[in-house]
């Protein structure tokens, strides 16, 4: 019941984190924790909380399972400048009171490799994954299932770029009615490249599989 289990700053690809799991952060708070000069907000990143504010950081995750965790916005993990290496996780039941259950990313170009992002929950966008202004996010041989938010149950991109390959995007839902994209939903500017992708079981008001909005594609 901590607000953060593992928060990091300015860490190299020479950081790697192996074989942990990281559960029952609660980052519902107001206020902040300054850490190495750096701000951390307490209401961002329940399970791991992963920023730089100059470069990117870029640390490396291996088969660590990411649960139960809570927060406002990303409440498994929260990246923010952050190009991590996260190979072999699993992500899920985790919750967000807002965007992000499992993963909240802010211009953060990441590597997933074997990922499981699972029944997570979001009560606005992004119940497994929310991206925001990120270019280029690339998933290979990943899954997306079982999560929920109001909109874009499995995936919300705004102004994001996500390369996919080989995933699976399967049995995410999205409960609002005005709104859509069960399985993956782009806003703004976003561009989804899909190759060899599974699609299924998703369900929405409109796009039970996907919706593009706005100039998305």
């Amino acid at each position: 019941n901590c607000y953060h289990v593992f928060i990091t700053d300015g860490l190299s690809s020479a950081a790697v984190l192996d074989g942990a799991a990281i559960t029952y952060g609660n980052a519902n708070g107001s206020g902040t924790i300054t850490y190495s000069g750096v701000i951390f907000d307490r209401d961002k990143g329940g399970g791991l909380y992963v920023t730089i504010f100059s470069g990117y950081t870029s640390p490396t995750l291996e088969d660590v399972i990411i649960n139960y965790n809570r927060a406002v916005f990303g409440g498994g993990m929260y990246n923010e400048k952050s190009s991590a290496s996260l190979t072999g996780l699993n992500i899920h039941n985790n919750t967000s009171t807002n965007k992000g259950g499992g993963m909240y990313n802010y211009d953060s170009p990441l590597t997933l490799s074997g990922v499981t992002i699972e029944n997570n929950s979001g009560a606005q966008a992004g119940g497994g994954m929310n991206n925001q202004y990120s270019d280029t996010i690339t998933m290979t041989e990943s899954s997306i299932t079982g999560n929920n938010a109001a909109e874009g149950g499995g995936i919300y991109n705004y102004n994001s770029s996500i390369v996919m390959n080989g995933a699976l995007v399967s049995n995410n839902g999205a409960s609002s009615s005005t709104s859509g994209g069960g399985g993956i939903l782009n806003a703004g500017t976003s561009t989804t490249t899909l190759t060899n992708i599974i699609i299924s079981g998703n369900s929405a008001y409109a796009g039970g599989g996907i919706v593009n909005n706005a100039s998305s594609l």
